[in-house]
């Protein structure tokens, strides 16, 4: 055994738990500007959705969360094997959070055909659906209206009329 003393044996140990312990205190007091989320776009030759990584800003609360989701969905995919699930023109006319449902109304412009879009409207409805389920895992259902009205759903009409 050598003549080394205990502390010069196990000082490289101790520095470096010491720098952990910094680092995690670090990123607990000053937490992350950005959050990483998933969002999913069809290929550009196939209508099979795949996901693609961003960073989002942070939000105060899961309603503002989903509502930036929502909206970074509708601006388009970054990467190029990847098309649009709704029309350029497309926007979030509101978003409410209820319990564990999410509602979603986009404006009439996500109903017209655009020729830089390749999939037809209920994959990309289901695209936002999909997006918002895998991102927040605390939602039940996520409810998606255009123009206030569910797509593809007969209108009620009342007995007799």
């Amino acid at each position: 055994m050598t003549n080394d003393s205990r502390l010069r044996i196990h000082l490289p140990g101790i520095l470096i738990g010491l720098s952990l312990l910094i680092a995690v205190l670090f990123y607990l007091v000053f937490s992350p500007e950005r959050v990483a989320r998933t969002l999913f776009f069809p290929g550009t030759t196939e209508s099979s959705l795949s996901g693609e990584r961003r960073l989002l800003p942070r939000a105060v609360n899961d309603q503002r969360a989903m509502h930036l989701v929502t909206e970074e969905i509708l601006l388009g995919p970054t990467r190029i094997d990847h098309s649009r699930v709704l029309p350029r023109q497309s926007r979030v006319d509101s978003f409410i959070l209820a319990d564990q449902t999410a509602f979603v109304d986009l404006s009439a412009d996500a109903m017209l055909a655009s020729t830089e879009v390749h999939i037809d409207i209920q994959t990309g409805i289901a695209a936002v659906r999909d997006t918002l389920l895998f991102n927040f895992r605390s939602l039940d259902e996520v409810i998606v209206t255009i123009d206030g009205n569910v797509p593809f759903a007969p209108s009620y009409r009342p007995v007799g009329r």
